[in-house]
């Protein structure tokens, strides 16, 4: 609800699960609180009525992307203007849409002067130099050895990893390999490797060294011939971590998903889960450990796998055409 326009581009939960941060094509970031009353919107599950707690408006343009910081103190977003914004977020402030109604009352009353009912000022991380060349369409966040560190992946084939000392962000690295279009970055549990999604296909980077990105091959590309397969050349949309950074799923445009065990440093072979979504594949997620996986896609399904057997054990339908921005699971 809300949005001025149909196309959420992101969501995402923060740390704590207790709020969800939404993108959307109106060029405005939202923050939403979730839990307390839940209304049965669907047999298979229920989903909590949300109320909104932020309203950040700063971006020219639709926004693509934005995260919550590992604090839960302050949001991150990116989009067409090619800016990566920081707004802080206090969860313990009152309701926004209650505080707005409140201000208008009073001025209505003539107790208040006109005036904005809440005034939020975004900082830009990095600037003209050091910025991406084009939209920027992911973003992760991590706290590695104690800082603060950000991932922004753009349309300009780059990931861009950023660093906050003293307050103030740098660019530590730009890490430039990708020949198409970023659409996910991700760290590992320890945040020493990082693992990209681009529509030229997957890539593992052990970013604090110099050394080349390792090319995460689909099991399929590989049997079939020397010739790239159906799911060789189809766009890498979203890519995850599992907690313990054994586990790197990946899911495509057609429908697939790759799931790689690196527990094995010498091999990265993935391999397929079978009776995939029929089409575009937007998200996923691990739980239990790194045993399982959700997925949602826009085949109006949300799919539970099994990661050890490659096999879906629950399909939750109706859940939309589009597929779904974000799936937590809370265990």
């Amino acid at each position: 609800p809300d949005h001025l326009d149909l196309k959420v581009w992101s969501a995402r939960f923060s740390p704590k699960g207790s709020f969800v941060v939404t993108a959307c094509e109106d060029g405005r970031v939202r923050v939403w609180e979730v839990g307390g009353k839940t209304t049965t919107r669907h047999k298979l599950w229920d989903a909590p009525e949300a109320t909104k707690k932020e309203d950040y408006r700063g971006h020219d343009g639709p926004v693509y992307a934005a995260a919550f910081t590992t604090d839960g103190n302050a949001v991150v977003s990116g989009g067409y203007d090619r800016r990566l914004l920081r707004w802080a977020f206090d969860p313990n402030r009152g309701d926004l849409m209650k505080a707005g109604a409140d201000a208008i009352k009073a001025r209505l009353e003539g107790k208040q002067q006109g005036g904005p009912v809440r005034e939020t000022l975004e900082s830009e991380i990095g600037n003209l130099t050091s910025r991406h060349t084009a939209s920027i369409r992911a973003i992760s966040v991590a706290s590695i050895n104690g800082r603060q560190r950000i991932l922004s992946g753009a349309n300009d084939n780059t990931v861009r990893l950023w660093t906050q000392e003293a307050g103030d962000w740098r660019i530590e690295k730009v890490l430039s390999g990708h020949g198409r279009w970023v659409r996910s970055c991700v760290f590992s549990d320890a945040g020493r490797r990082v693992v990209s999604a681009a529509f030229d296909g997957i890539k593992l980077w052990a970013w604090e060294g110099y050394t080349m990105p390792r090319k995460l091959v689909p099991d399929t590309e590989g049997r079939i011939s020397r010739q790239p397969s159906e799911l060789g050349i189809s766009d890498a949309t979203s890519t995850v971590f599992s907690r313990d950074g054994r586990w790197v799923a990946t899911t495509y445009a057609n429908g697939m998903i790759q799931v790689w065990d690196l527990q094995d440093p010498s091999r990265a072979t993935g391999v397929p889960l079978v009776e995939g979504h029929a089409m575009l594949t937007a998200t996923g997620n691990f739980f239990n450990n790194g045993r399982q996986l959700l997925t949602s896609a826009g085949d109006n399904t949300t799919r539970l796998w099994n990661v050890d057997r490659g096999t879906h054990w629950r399909k939750l339908s109706g859940t939309g055409y589009r597929g779904m921005a974000a799936v937590s699971w809370r265990e």
